[in-house]
């Protein structure tokens, strides 16, 4: 999903669009909160309830943008903006979801997850970064003009970077995710974007 756009300028953007985003996914989990409690549910399944319902789906949005308003024009870039702000809440959520599963305390349990936000979280987009940057990059260069190549080498690199996630107790997810904001940051990444298309439509 990190494809269509560039770090520094989803970081731009993020400044302008993060009250928008903040207020949709506060008023949602609001009604979706207050419809699942009239249905009877719980507060903890409610509140769970009202946090899915916050979140748009990222790779419908894409998919139903035009390519020209989504390359090329500001509509298209506050739009991904908004839709990868709200990946990075539900990062936050999905971590919070997986530490649940274990049989620990709630004051362990948050312990736990804000550890994993405060120290795991960084060094893991650290190091892919380290990895992008001094390993993927010059593999993409050496081997340019072999396309099926690129194609193969983008899909490992997302795949490893989900394994690793998930072997450091995050999420395979979270590594994806991360992997592809690492490779917005290359030349062809809009290459690797269009590449990757008919594979992401076919599992869409």
């Amino acid at each position: 999903i990190g494809l269509n756009l560039q770090p520094q300028d989803l970081i731009h953007m993020v400044k302008k669009t993060t009250l928008v985003t903040v207020s949709s996914a506060v008023i949602f989990t609001i009604s979706g909160f207050i419809i699942a409690k009239m249905f009877g549910y719980n507060f903890i399944e409610s509140l769970l309830i009202g946090a899915a319902m916050s979140f748009s789906s990222t790779i419908v949005g894409l998919k139903l943008l035009p390519t020209t308003i989504l390359h090329h024009q500001r509509t298209g870039e506050i739009i991904i903006s908004i839709l990868l702000l709200q990946d990075l809440f539900a990062i936050i959520i999905l971590m919070i979801l997986k530490g649940g599963k274990g049989g620990i305390s709630e004051a362990d349990f948050a312990i736990i997850e804000m550890f994993k936000l405060l120290f795991v979280l960084p060094i893991f987009i650290g190091v892919a970064w380290v990895l992008q940057k001094y390993l993927l990059l010059p593999l993409f260069r050496k081997f340019d003009r072999i396309q099926e190549y690129i194609f193969l080498m983008a899909i490992a690199w997302c795949l490893s970077l989900a394994q690793m996630a998930e072997f450091l107790g995050l999420s395979s997810e979270i590594g994806a995710f991360i992997a592809g904001i690492t490779l917005a940051s290359s030349p062809i990444s809009l290459y690797i974007a269009e590449s990757l298309k008919p594979l992401r439509d076919f599992f869409l």
